[in-house]
């Protein structure tokens, strides 16, 4: 979920409050119900999703993106697993800076956030349409090239659609490191 939140960041989520489109959400993995995920509300029942050329398009309507500063990703062990980022320039070595083009979005109501584009033909940017069904949500991670979410079936070990009863609440504070 980089840029909003880092690897070691603590999260409060406000159990059972209301969960708004391009809020951060938490919920249990539809198929590890034993696995708490967090990742952006993007489509509510009955929405239309798609992505194309790695732009949200919802309802018909492209969600606009305008490019910010790059995000100076630190390639070196992160996390509790310890891995390594991903970084779209080639040659970057432990240790060095790797800029990531970074992008706000907005939706009609005001409310924006910024995602990563590590490789601008990533092979999600183009997915759907997706007709969100009754009682589940869509969600995407912000570091979209990075994210197995709702564009990603199950069976390829994403998580398809979020049941509204795996959704704990919307995390409303984060503690980055």
């Amino acid at each position: 979920m980089k840029p909003a939140i880092e690897p070691d960041a603590c999260l409060y989520v406000q159990r059972g409050a209301p969960v708004d489109r391009g809020r951060i959400i938490a919920f249990t993995h539809p198929a590890r119900p034993d696995t708490t995920m967090i990742f952006r509300l993007i489509g509510l029942p009955g929405d239309s999703v798609e992505l194309q050329a790695g732009q949200i398009v919802l309802n018909g309507t492209p969600v606009p993106q305008a490019p910010t500063a790059p995000y100076l990703q630190i390639m070196q062990a992160e996390g509790a697993t310890g891995s390594r980022p991903i970084c779209g320039t080639p040659g970057i070595g432990n240790g060095q800076t790797c800029p990531i083009p970074r992008l706000t979005e907005t939706l009609p109501d005001g409310t924006a956030w910024q995602v990563l584009d590590i490789d601008p033909q990533g092979r999600s940017d183009t997915a759907g349409p997706f007709t969100v069904p009754p009682d589940h949500v869509f969600v995407l991670g912000d570091n979209r090239d990075n994210a197995n979410d709702s564009r990603i079936d199950p069976a390829a070990f994403g998580m398809g659609f979020i049941p509204a009863a795996n959704i704990l609440g919307p995390v409303v504070e984060i503690a980055n490191p």
